[in-house]
């Protein structure tokens, strides 16, 4: 869609199973049973030891991290933050929509229904409080801790948050993880277009 008409801004809306489960992901299928899009299975992102009804004795595969998994794939804006920081969560969406690029934003959101029923995680208000009190801002440019660092992404310019100083623990990193400034694809296509143009001509 974006190739075909480059002035579009193309803003797709999806949960953690569409993005990096079912059908998606040619990675998925290395873990076990694959993920159906069904009420209370698990999911890729679904961390261990919660329950669900394909893991009602707990989940025993490591989640997947959508913004490591992003940021791997070739993003060059990846975000996150929480439905509790929704001002903050505002600010990462629009970063996301300005970046002339490929942009991820790891949107965290409660589900009391589900979930937060089989995990005893109580009310949407009270799983909410969760993301209060576990998320750390973050930034590539040095956040509230000082963590970040400039990098070279293949001769480009790149900045990347700390992420790893987080693993092991229940504190969830948020804020602008990473960004790269590389060539635009419909941008560089174009050129493709107009090389050829020129050579038929």
């Amino acid at each position: 869609m974006k190739l075909a008409n480059p002035k579009l801004k193309v803003i797709v809306l999806a949960g953690d199973g569409d993005c990096i489960g079912y059908r998606r992901q040619p990675l998925h299928p290395c873990r076990l049973p694959e993920y159906r899009p069904d009420y209370d299975q698990y999911s890729p992102a679904t961390p261990v030891g919660a329950l669900s009804t394909t893991s009602p004795y707990g989940m025993i595969e490591g989640d997947f991290d959508a913004a490591k998994l992003a940021i791997a794939s070739g993003a060059t804006y990846v975000a996150r933050s929480s439905t509790y920081h929704a001002q903050h969560l505002t600010d990462m969406i629009a970063g996301a929509i300005t970046h002339p690029g490929f942009s991820v934003v790891d949107a965290l959101c409660q589900c009391p229904n589900h979930f937060g029923r089989l995990n005893k995680q109580g009310t949407a208000a009270a799983m909410m409080r969760g993301y209060r009190d576990r998320c750390v801002r973050v930034s590539p440019a040095g956040g509230a801790a000082g963590e970040g660092s400039e990098a070279t992404d293949g001769g480009r310019a790149s900045v990347r948050a700390d992420l790893e100083k987080y693993e092991g623990t229940d504190r969830i990193p948020i804020g602008l993880l990473y960004k790269a400034i590389r060539p635009e694809l419909t941008a560089e296509y174009a050129k493709v277009r107009e090389a050829a143009k020129a050579e038929r001509a």
